[in-house]
């Protein structure tokens, strides 16, 4: 009952917001920074960065295995403990961009039923954020997080490719971005 009520608060201050702006042609709410905070399922943790853009970036640093950050949500989930987790292991991780306009199932693949981000979405988790967890808030950077940086490529494994989603649900990690 908790997280409904907060998830219906979170879309209500996005509309209030839609309505009194006015303006569609701003940028949206806290985009191109990188925001560090945890996901939690069944007793395992992994820590989380996300971070939404307007366009695709391509800032210097990147590790050679990742080309760019595409436009939309990029959500990467990294395993720091010494077991793996969720089929995650030991200084491993996993990333996924939920391209703005495009439809992903909760597994992470295009769909025709699902999940599609936009910069109004954005906004809602944003205010979300901002509502719910001001300490995720405090850790806005555009800093690359460590996994994406090309000085740790051999300390962190990039697993994304072939990764298999039965212990994970995209749905349920975009979830826990609006909830405490």
């Amino acid at each position: 009952m908790k997280k409904l009520f907060a998830l219906f608060s979170s879309l209500a201050l996005v509309a209030a917001g839609l309505l009194f702006s006015g303006c569609t042609d701003e940028v949206a709410l806290g985009a191109n920074y990188w925001y560090k905070d945890t996901y939690e399922k069944e007793n395992n943790t992994l820590v989380m960065y996300y971070y939404y853009t307007e366009t695709e970036q391509k800032p210097s640093g990147l590790r050679s295995d990742v080309s760019s950050i595409p436009a939309g949500l990029t959500v990467i989930l990294r395993n720091d403990s010494s077991s793996t987790v969720m089929g995650i292991a030991n200084n491993s991780f996993i990333m996924k961009t939920f391209a703005n306009g495009t439809t992903v199932g909760d597994d992470g693949e295009e769909s025709s039923d699902g999940f599609t981000m936009s910069a109004s979405k954005w906004d809602a988790f944003y205010l979300a954020m901002a509502a719910k967890k001001p300490t995720v808030l405090a850790t806005q950077t555009t800093t690359l997080p460590p996994v994406l940086q090309q000085d740790f490529k051999n300390t962190f494994t990039n697993i994304s490719d072939g990764f298999d989603f039965q212990n994970l649900s995209w749905k349920s990690v975009l979830i826990s971005l609006l909830s405490m």
